[in-house]
């Protein structure tokens, strides 16, 4: 069966973000302006100076499926991105959330949040739990999450309990070794991480802790931009398995 034809299968949406307070402070000034909510407009930096712009086109503009604005808010962000997939994991189908960008760019806020603005991931818990207890009769719903980092080729359990942590809010480089988990071939899984903490997931307030709490043992570093860069790759991958409660003669189970 095709997946439900809720959402394209690749989509490409741009966050801009506000002027941090050093570029305030330096007084530097945007120069990207955002159109119709597809459309970004990168002006001509040198427009007040015709020698400087000469032979440089004024402006260049750049088309995305979606863009959020300097404005927008976590809730806006989820609700045009990842919530229009969850249709497809519920009816067990994969689907990525990928954020990319320079340090700095807002990845991490995006993403994780904070207690008061969760990001995309709790968003992301919070309505699965909803639909979850509205057919939590007849369907049972199990979650599990993993969260991991990627830093110089080695894989890190962020959710283990032997992890490191810090309470400035992250491990910096050669502070302590950890544990190095190996990518394995499993005959049922596919690829997967050996070893790794699948953590059952009963709600999003319990995640968002659990986020927050595998964030601190990131790997950090000060750079120019963000005096507390990540310095590595964090993936968080949540599991969702469904089974009708009442069974059949054959039982049928979907997992996203």
């Amino acid at each position: 069966m095709p997946p439900p034809r809720l959402f394209p299968t690749f989509q490409v949406a741009v966050r801009v973000r506000p002027l941090s307070h050093k570029e305030r402070v330096q007084g530097c000034t945007s120069i990207v302006e955002v159109v119709e909510g597809k459309l970004i407009v990168v002006l001509d930096p040198y427009e007040g100076d015709p020698l400087l712009r000469m032979g440089r086109s004024r402006e260049k503009k750049f088309a995305f499926d979606c863009v959020f604005e300097t404005s927008s808010t976590q809730l806006e962000v989820f609700e045009n991105s990842m919530k229009k997939l969850i249709p497809s994991v519920l009816a067990g189908y994969n689907a990525t959330m990928f954020a990319y960008g320079a340090t700095g760019a807002g990845k991490t806020h995006t993403m994780l949040g904070t207690m008061s603005e969760p990001g995309v991931m709790v968003a992301t818990l919070q309505h699965l739990f909803n639909i979850i207890g509205q057919d939590a009769h007849e369907i049972d719903t199990k979650i599990s999450l993993t969260y991991l980092e990627v830093y110089n080729e080695e894989i890190q359990d962020l959710l283990s309990e032997s992890s490191s942590s810090s309470s400035s809010g992250g491990v910096h480089p050669g502070q302590q070794q950890h544990a190095k988990l190996d990518l394995r071939e499993d005959p049922l899984k596919g690829v997967s991480v050996a070893g790794i903490t699948e953590y059952p997931a009963t709600s999003a307030k319990e995640v968002m802790l659990l986020l927050q709490k595998g964030n601190s043992r990131r790997t950090v570093e000060p750079t120019q931009a963000n005096a507390t860069s990540s310095r590595s790759h964090a993936v968080c991958t949540v599991v969702v398995e469904r089974k009708p409660r009442i069974k059949g003669i054959s039982e049928d189970v979907q997992i996203g």
